[in-house]
């Protein structure tokens, strides 16, 4: 069985919630910034903030928004 450890991607999890609700009106690149910058042993790089952002935010395309139910913090009203 693959993947992150799930007590890993809680935390991770976790922090990206508090980054997407505190800075609700800041754009993806700066947030992704700065979650690489004060949590490197979080996040890959900036890339793979950028990406988990996008994917909660309900940008990421179809698929994503399929598997993630999570709809808070979705920018504008996903498309069809």
């Amino acid at each position: 069985m693959g993947g992150i450890p799930k007590p890993y991607a809680e935390i991770r999890r976790k922090v990206l919630f508090e980054y997407l609700e505190k800075y609700k009106d800041i754009s993806t690149r700066s947030i992704s910034r700065m979650l690489f910058r004060d949590h490197p042993s979080v996040f890959n790089s900036e890339d793979h903030a950028r990406s988990l952002i996008r994917i909660y935010r309900g940008v990421y395309g179809n698929y994503a928004r399929s598997v993630i139910k999570e709809t808070k913090f979705y920018k504008n009203e996903p498309m069809a």
